[in-house]
């Protein structure tokens, strides 16, 4: 979502309804502006300013705004083209990130990689580029947890999808420990903040 907001001169900004690292009880109304970070105190004081004083709340039925064009879908295929393989893969590129990272996973043969997006929005797109990072790399060296990001209660994560807290993430922690050459990072419901657990099993926020 922070992507698009400055991928295009027609997206002037993003909404992103999210608990962020919280339990779903939380769930809450996130604005990015153009540049895709976050909003400044003056802007979300605005939003909250108009959300307070508007009398009438202008409704419409979902499926009728995508059939007038107010919302389009954007199919999941075309999300990861456009993040993955048409922003960050080129971006990492452009740092010699991708080089020093797919470099050292070709000659650290024992080195693994655990990731665990927390039943959260990051799933499939860090699927999606560690796989071409093993590709490029030219052997598998990733593992994943909690894919399934369809339970809003966060069922497998202590309930929160929160990265730099031990108790949600005690798998991973685990599943690193067991072994000296593996490390594990975390993300959290919305993908913009990540714990690491670095090899051993110590954690790193």
């Amino acid at each position: 979502m922070a992507y698009l907001a400055n991928s295009s001169e027609e997206i002037t900004g993003v909404i992103n309804l999210t608990a962020s690292h919280n339990k779903f009880t939380d769930d809450g109304f996130k604005f990015s502006p153009q540049h895709g970070g976050a909003a400044d105190k003056k802007t979300t004081d605005l939003i909250s300013q108009y959300a307070n004083e508007a009398k009438t709340i202008r409704r419409t039925a979902y499926e009728s705004a995508k059939s007038t064009g107010l919302i389009r879908e954007i199919p999941l295929r075309e999300a990861l083209e456009k993040y993955v393989d048409v922003y960050i893969i080129p971006t990492l590129k452009k740092l010699k990130a991708w080089e020093a990272v797919t470099g050292y996973v070709r000659s650290s043969p024992k080195f693994k990689l655990v990731l665990d997006p927390m039943q959260g929005t990051s799933a499939k797109y860090l699927e999606a580029l560690y796989r071409k990072i093993e590709i490029e790399a030219g052997r598998r060296f990733i593992k994943i947890l909690h894919m399934e990001n369809r339970d809003p209660l966060f069922s497998d994560v202590n309930g929160a999808p929160n990265p730099t807290e031990s108790d949600n993430v005690k798998e991973l922690i685990t599943v690193v420990s067991k072994d000296t050459a593996t490390m594990g990072i975390a993300t959290d419901g919305d993908g913009d903040r990540f714990g690491i657990i670095f090899i051993g099993g110590n954690t790193i926020q």
